[in-house]
């Protein structure tokens, strides 16, 4: 049925998930997924590991989601995670911002995808998109993702609550490096694209 009308049953301006991520039509969308993900990591004031740690621990069954991959994303985890988190996240960063309209302005507003402009023009056909039957990331990278955002949060909180008692210390290791990623980002700058081949775990795709 699929063959009889493609543009019926296939995204025509985003994939999510690994069915449809190397068409042509589909891949000036590709360097938005990287933004999205910079900004991601951004708001939480995280590092990428956790959420490929969270991952790594269920790529079985993530894999198993799908009845058919490639050789390339079926024998390459690394390459196979690093959809999987790429995809990811660009799916929260557009669910977010449609939204939350106070999201938006995280981003340029000459972005392309996220600013006002792209809510209203480009939007309406990526939510299309994300209706496709084999258009689908697994419910689980999402679980995942949220989990890492709440001890994210939980670990604030706690820091927070310590430093109101008056402790001079840090509440925990991950909040001191929360702290040194903020202001290396500062001194640095935006991040490098370079950002996505963190730890030397997942190659460019």
């Amino acid at each position: 049925m699929t063959d009889l009308n493609k543009k019926a049953f296939g995204p025509q301006t985003v994939s999510f998930g690994p069915y449809h991520h190397e068409e042509e039509p589909l891949k000036p969308m590709e360097e938005h997924r990287e933004r999205a993900l910079l900004q991601y990591l951004k708001r939480f004031g995280k590092s990428l590991n956790p959420f490929v740690e969270s991952l790594e621990k269920e790529v079985e069954v993530l894999k198993g989601s799908y009845d058919r991959l490639d050789a390339s994303l079926e024998y390459d985890t690394s390459r196979f995670l690093q959809l999987m988190i790429l995809h990811g996240c660009f799916l929260l960063q557009i669910l977010s911002t449609k939204a939350d309209d106070h999201k938006t302005a995280e981003y340029a507003s000459t972005d392309p995808i996220f600013s006002r402009h792209g809510k209203l023009y480009i939007m309406p056909y990526v939510e299309r998109d994300m209706l496709m039957l084999e258009n689908q990331l697994p419910m689980l990278v999402l679980y995942k993702f949220a989990a890492v955002e709440s001890d994210r949060a939980k670990s604030l909180n706690a820091y927070r609550d310590s430093d109101q008692r008056g402790e001079k210390r840090h509440s925990n290791s991950q909040d001191q490096g929360f702290q040194h990623r903020n202001k290396a980002e500062k001194e640095d700058g935006v991040v490098g694209s370079k950002f996505l081949a963190f730890s030397g775990r997942l190659k460019p795709m």
